[in-house]
């Protein structure tokens, strides 16, 4: 997204941001600027059950959204100029590599750094900002790269619904007219990725000499609640299904509410075949896209599915011509 050239190149200025090119910029938010950012509710936040904010903050028992946000804004964190010129760095680089691409990012990025604690150490996305624990600051420059593609993707996926559906069905995924409600049992025990809150995609499992099957990816917890969360995290109780799904009076919803369909993506041989093997982080489309842009970028050589990389290359460069 960058038409700045190098030698224009983005050094932090007077309110520490850099630029992406010449209409949009990173902005390194200090811990004071981000706290209201992530103790608003959003998307994502909204989309949080009772485990999720539970095992997120080692409770003993349920935790209301007060609660929660009022623990996430407390993990934000100053920048150190250190970081700032490592960041800088990384932009430096891959700006000539996401030229092409210069319009499809919002005017302003902001950038957060955090303990890490709100999200077990994840970099994410709220919004249009991107939030990197400190933890994953200390990888060296191929690393920082990656990790700041993968959430540069998140970000343009996120500016237009049309564009990351066009995306999505290259991997074989559709998206839902509205939100896949789950049975109780399963709402319970949700639980849910920053960078896809929402249940909203399809994707068709063809099956040798037997109908096709359509299925929601979905990330469920071992249990609904939890006595102590002491000695686990959101991960180590984290399941990823892909929950069978059918289509009635034109919209999406569970097959079967009292007794679901759970699949397990590695049964399913035509799941594979979409959604390709250039990574293993497959638990929805937007990841399985974000690390197939790091490819886009980079110019990965020698991938087992290439042709993922270039539909997804001429689906972004459309669309930032017709921008």
């Amino acid at each position: 997204c960058y038409i700045a050239s190098p030698a224009a190149a983005a050094t932090p200025g007077e309110d520490d941001s850099i630029l992406l090119h010449r209409m949009s910029a990173i902005h390194f938010l200090n811990a004071a600027e981000a706290q209201p950012l992530l103790a608003a509710e959003d998307t994502f936040t909204r989309a949080t059950t009772d485990v999720d904010r539970q095992l997120r903050l080692h409770a003993g028992k349920p935790v209301d959204m007060q609660t929660y946000l009022a623990f996430v804004a407390k993990q934000t964190l100053d920048w150190q100029p250190a970081e700032i010129a490592k960041i800088t760095a990384a932009i430096d680089r891959l700006r000539p590599r996401l030229r092409p691409l210069r319009d499809l990012w919002p005017q302003r990025i902001p950038l957060i750094k955090t303990t890490g604690l709100e999200e077990i150490n994840a970099p994410h996305c709220r919004g249009n900002a991107i939030v990197l624990p400190k933890s994953a600051l200390i990888g060296d420059e191929g690393d920082i790269d990656r990790l700041l593609l993968h959430e540069l993707f998140h970000i343009l996926s996120r500016q237009s619904v049309e564009l990351s559906s066009q995306c999505y069905e290259i991997i074989g995924y559709q998206r839902s007219s509205r939100p896949i409600e789950l049975p109780a049992e399963l709402a319970a025990r949700k639980l849910t990725n920053p960078d896809a809150p929402l249940i909203d995609v399809v994707i068709r499992l063809d099956r040798p000499k037997s109908e096709p099957r359509y299925a929601t990816p979905v990330l469920l917890s071992r249990q609904s609640s939890y006595d102590s969360t002491a000695n686990t995290t959101v991960f180590q109780e984290l399941q990823f299904f892909l929950l069978v799904v059918e289509q009635l009076d034109g919209v999406w919803v569970v097959s079967h509410p009292e007794m679901p369909g759970l699949i397990n993506s590695h049964d399913e041989p035509s799941f594979r075949r979409q959604v390709g093997n250039n990574t293993k982080y497959i638990i929805h489309p937007e990841e399985i896209l974000a690390d197939n842009f790091i490819h886009v970028v980079l110019e990965t050589p020698s991938l087992p599915d290439p042709w993922i990389v270039d539909a997804l290359r001429s689906a972004l460069s459309e669309r930032a011509i017709e921008r």
